[in-house]
């Protein structure tokens, strides 16, 4: 969604429709222009790195309204905008003024969600922010992003993760990917406690897990190795490492 216009990547088939607007198609410049930032953000794959150690924090939220946010805001309306943000998020005013390195992991991270949610988007797209994250941090992650929620901050988000189980407590629908497909979708509860693809099922079994009705199942392995996506197979990409595979999966 965020980058299928830029390179590497290509746009190949099919829609991006957000709020009834069929984004697809339209100039990369009126991409960023009016899209990037408000319709759809983004919270990057080890946000921690994501920052620009020369610049303090403030000037992150100033570049990404200036850019993408209404035209003529003061310095003093971007301020009072990014101090609500920080103080949803639990982070102190004074965080404005210092650098990245003068930071902890977690402050980078919640500095990371403000600059992300700053311009109130209509979608979230989170990749993987809590990898790397200890089990409380990945807690406090999920907390805040419901939190931004309630406070109006975000109207939805795709969250990209392999936790199957974390998504449990954020996610009300789940689809579950295989090298580029989608083999599942599901209600959260559905996904976790009672999958029916063969991918989704070896996911959960190696994953050990606290919840109720999960801590006893044994842990399983999936066989084999992924497929080359340069020259993907026809049919079900599981199928070489399924062990219930029929013929017409690979048709």
């Amino acid at each position: 969604l965020m980058g299928y216009y830029f390179a590497p990547l290509h746009y190949t088939s099919g829609e991006i429709i957000i709020d009834g607007r069929n984004i697809t198609g339209m100039n990369p410049d009126d991409i960023r222009k009016s899209i990037l930032g408000t319709e759809i953000s983004y919270i990057p794959q080890s946000a921690m790195n994501a920052l620009n150690p020369t610049q303090k924090i403030i000037h992150f939220i100033e570049d990404v309204i200036q850019a993408h946010g209404p035209p003529y805001q003061t310095k003093k309306e971007i301020y009072e905008l990014a101090t609500g943000c920080c103080d949803v998020l639990g982070l102190p005013a004074e965080v404005l003024q210092k650098y990245p390195v003068e930071l902890s992991g977690g402050m980078k991270q919640r500095t990371v969600i403000a600059v992300s949610v700053i311009l109130f988007p209509k979608v979230l797209i989170a990749d993987e922010p809590s990898s790397a994250l200890d089990v409380t941090s990945q807690k406090m992650v999920i907390k805040m992003l419901k939190n931004l929620m309630e406070k109006g901050y975000i109207k939805s988000m795709i969250f990209i993760t392999h936790e199957l189980p974390l998504l449990y407590n954020v996610a009300d629908d789940i689809m579950v990917m295989y090298a580029g497909q989608i083999v599942e979708k599901g209600t959260a509860k559905e996904a976790v406690f009672d999958p029916l693809h063969p991918y989704s099922k070896g996911l959960m079994g190696s994953i050990i897990v606290p919840e109720k009705g999960l801590r006893d199942v044994k842990l399983t392995a999936i066989p084999g190795v992924p497929p080359n996506l340069k020259k993907p197979p026809a049919g079900c990409q599981f199928a070489e490492r399924c062990k219930f595979v029929w013929p017409k999966c690979k048709a």
